[in-house]
This record gives C-alpha cells, structure tokens and sequence, in this order.
C-alpha cells in the first residue's frame, strides 16, 4: 500500500465478476465475500490472490466460471496523513476454482484463485528479440509494454541501470524476458547487480535491493515505518546484512 504502512482497517467497497459468457456485465458478489487474501513479495514478479466465498446462488453455473473471467476488488481504508479515505483498487483473472465443499444442501463454499491481468498476458506469449545498444531498464520498459493494455494500465517505477546491453531473449515469456534482464542489471553508482522486479498495489517496480534498502531507510528516519535493529555481525559474521 505504498506509504500507507502499517496495520490499519481494510474496508471492502465493492468486489463483482465479469464474464464473457454474460456480456462483460459485472455481477456483484460482495455478499459472498467471507475472506480475501492478497500475496505479494520482492521475489514474486506479480500478485496473487484467493478470494474465499459463501454462497447458495450456485454462481458456477449461474455466470458460469470457467477461468475466463476478471475480477474487480475495491478497498478502502484510512488515510493516515488526511481524514479522508483512502480507496484503491485491483483487477485479476480468475485462475481456478479450489477447496469446494457443501456446509447444507444448497449451500457452498470455495476458494477462487487468481492472478493479474499482466500475468495471464504474459503466459499466453512468447517473444523473440535483441536488444542492442539500449540499457537494461530501457529494455525492461520495452518488454513491460507487450503485457499491459489501454484497459488495465498499471504504473511501473523503473530505476535507471548503468550502460548499454547486447542481449538476445530466446522465445521467453515476456516475464521471463524481464527476470533475464535484471541478471544483466548494473546500479548506476556502485556498478552492483541487485535488481528485483515485483508487483505491489500501488504499481510495479523495477528496482536494486541497495534503493529499496535506502527508500525504507529514509522512510524509517522519517518515523513513517518500524525499524527492526539487529546485530549483524552475530548472526553471520559480517558486518552488515
């Protein structure tokens, strides 16, 4: 959630379905909704996520889901810095449907996978090119562009690498493509390679582990998040982690 770090109350607004199947006509299943959980990680290239419903409308069918199907969340919560709320919103594809079972006779309960738009793109495509006298994060934006659509952009931070490449992607996935390219990745000050590209709420970055150490850093002088201090040098040996 960007800057707004920290445990606070999660309001959801509004969470509906679209399918093909319907006419691309969102149908509305916040009253189902018993929990959602939204996974993201520095080393996991996009978010995924499980939505657990409780429902006697039997929306398999009704809809039906097939695994073609987008889904559209819309949060909520405090904004720490002003009184008014803060909203944010997430689309994914529906991936697959899991852990169903029947509480009563017409009753049931399952959990739906899914994943980002960006994902699903990037499976369903392969990608054969050389790049050549272009930096790596000029190739990284490249390569970002063939998995977005004018429907669903989402931003990138992207850091800026140091030198020119002459680098070949071999028929990769466009998210394999990216991961090749962050081996190839030079800080532009210290020349060190530490790039990770990952996906949060707010965007997706392209950036070195020593920036993202640094951006908590400032943060953290700044009182905007907690500080775990530890002893290094005890743990490993070495000075620093």
């Amino acid at each position: 959630m960007g800057n707004f770090t920290g445990p606070r109350q999660v309001r959801l607004k509004s969470c509906s379905i679209v399918s093909p199947l319907r006419g691309n006509n969102p149908y509305d299943i916040s009253t189902y909704v018993q929990t959602i959980d939204i996974f993201e990680s520095i080393f996991q290239n996009t978010l995924s996520a499980q939505i657990h419903l409780y429902e006697a409308d039997a929306l398999q069918e009704l809809l039906p889901i097939i695994g073609v199907e987008v889904l559209y969340i819309e949060f909520e919560t405090d904004n720490p810095i002003s009184n008014e709320p803060y909203s944010f919103k997430q689309t994914f594809r529906i991936h697959r449907l899991i852990n169903q079972s029947f509480p009563k006779n017409d009753e049931r309960m399952y959990t739906l996978e899914l994943v980002t738009p960006e994902f699903f793109n990037s499976v369903k495509m392969r990608m054969t090119k050389r790049y050549h006298d272009i930096t790596a994060s000029g190739a990284v934006q490249d390569v970002f562009n063939r998995i977005t659509s004018k429907k669903n952009t989402v931003p990138i931070e992207i850091e800026s690498t140091r030198d020119v490449i002459d680098a070949f992607i071999p028929n990769y996935t466009p998210l394999q493509a990216i991961n090749y390219l962050t081996m190839l990745s030079r800080t532009t000050d210290t020349n060190e390679s530490n790039y990770v590209f990952f996906q949060t709420l707010d965007k997706f970055y392209f950036k070195s582990i020593k920036t993202i150490i640094a951006d908590a850093r400032d943060r953290a002088r700044e009182g905007n998040v907690p500080v775990l201090k530890i002893n290094a040098n005890q743990l490993t040996g070495a000075k620093t982690i």
